[in-house]
């Protein structure tokens, strides 16, 4: 079995009177590598979550044109759950598919089907 998480936290300081932006982002995975075929599949479970502060001063700074509904920064709020399957096809090479369901701010929840090809050297 396989249990990761990560938490990070980011501060920006504001200047000239502007408000500080406290920032978080966070994730947990879980997978457990199947006893079939070699050990070669691992299914996982993913949830990601990013929250940006609506101050902040950095990441809610105005990149152009928008309006209250779509507004225009450089980063949103996000919620992503991903379900997925790993298969080494090598020690050296790993095929990997996954289902994501994702929320950003001010956007409905929609879905993403995402293949990839990993390599170590």
């Amino acid at each position: 079995p396989e249990v990761i998480a990560e938490y990070t936290r980011i501060v920006h300081q504001g200047v000239n009177g502007a408000a500080d932006g406290q920032n978080y982002a966070w994730y947990t995975q879980v997978a457990w590598r199947l006893p079939l075929a070699d050990d070669i599949l691992k299914p996982y479970v993913r949830y990601d979550q990013v929250v940006i502060d609506k101050n902040d001063p950095v990441y809610r700074a105005p990149l152009g044109a928008a309006d209250a509904e779509h507004p225009s920064t450089l980063l949103f709020d996000k919620d992503i759950l991903t379900v997925g399957l790993r298969m080494d096809v090598s020690d050296l090479v790993a095929l990997k598919g996954e289902y994501r369901r994702i929320k950003e701010e001010n956007f409905d929840w929609y879905d993403a089907l995402v293949v990839a090809l990993a390599l170590s050297f």
